[in-house]
């Protein structure tokens, strides 16, 4: 069944967005994911930058904005989960949300207008993305509501999602995932809480980062193990199903 789809709020709560960007060695387009965050229309906004300890001019990009950001932090780290973990330890916003260098949003009235959807504050929401590959020079909308099967198939845009305060202080990423934690911390928080869609496009997102061109072998190995834990059986009868029935008609089409 698909979570809710939820309907604009007449709330006039205005809630604090932590709106965190984790970078290392990318001065050609932090600038850009800066920009895309410092000047939107929506002022209740706190920003941190975890930088992973840049040595190739990043932090003298970042320094020219210092006035907008609360929080930089520039350190060794164990990788973009790592670093990401250190930021859900210091945000304090009612809701939080990753704009990773070399992501923007889709506006500047973006924020503004998805917290216009947001009624709740122990609620996951998430939107649209549009999903660019810089190499082959293309782009493709993604989004839509997610039910738990299709989770149990595929992520949700990690930089669509603004995660509630409740969920980033219970759960952190898990480090062992290295490319898919962010897809692990969603399944385990679709057990815990109640996700809803709003159909806004949020995030322009690279899609030629690390995680979009590697595969995680953990994560790969254990994944219909975890559906089974925090999603159920019956996720796993219907991810069955579903391959079984695409070996069946691709043995159809091969005959004809």
């Amino acid at each position: 069944m698909i979570r809710s789809t939820v309907k604009k709020s007449t709330s006039d709560t205005e809630f604090l967005i932590t709106v965190v960007t984790v970078v290392f060695n990318f001065k050609d387009e932090i600038e850009n994911t800066i920009l895309s965050i410092t000047t939107q229309s929506y002022k209740n906004i706190e920003y941190i930058i975890i930088d992973g300890g840049s040595v190739d001019g990043t932090l003298d990009v970042i320094e020219k904005y210092r006035s907008n950001i609360k929080i930089c932090i520039s350190e060794a780290d164990g990788g973009i989960y790592d670093a990401m973990n250190k930021a859900l330890k210091i945000a304090t916003g009612d809701f939080l949300i990753f704009m990773n260098a070399g992501d923007v949003f889709c506006s500047k009235h973006t924020v503004r207008q998805a917290v216009q959807n947001m009624n709740r504050p122990d609620v996951v929401y998430y939107g649209n993305a549009l999903y660019i590959n810089k190499t082959t020079n293309s782009t493709v909308h993604r989004g839509g509501a997610f039910s738990k099967y299709r989770l149990a198939k595929t992520n949700i845009c990690h930089q669509t999602i603004f995660y509630p305060r409740i969920a980033y202080l219970r759960t952190q990423y898990e480090l062992k995932y290295r490319l898919y934690a962010d897809w692990h911390y969603n399944i385990k928080l679709f057990s815990m809480l109640k996700f809803v869609f709003i159909d806004q496009d949020i995030a322009v997102y690279d899609h030629t980062g690390l995680s979009a061109l590697n595969e995680d072998q953990l994560f790969k190995q254990n994944r219909l193990m975890l559906v089974n834990q925090f999603l159920g059986f019956d996720t796993i009868i219907y991810l069955t199903i579903n391959k079984l029935t695409k070996l069946i008609f691709r043995g159809s089409s091969a005959k004809h």
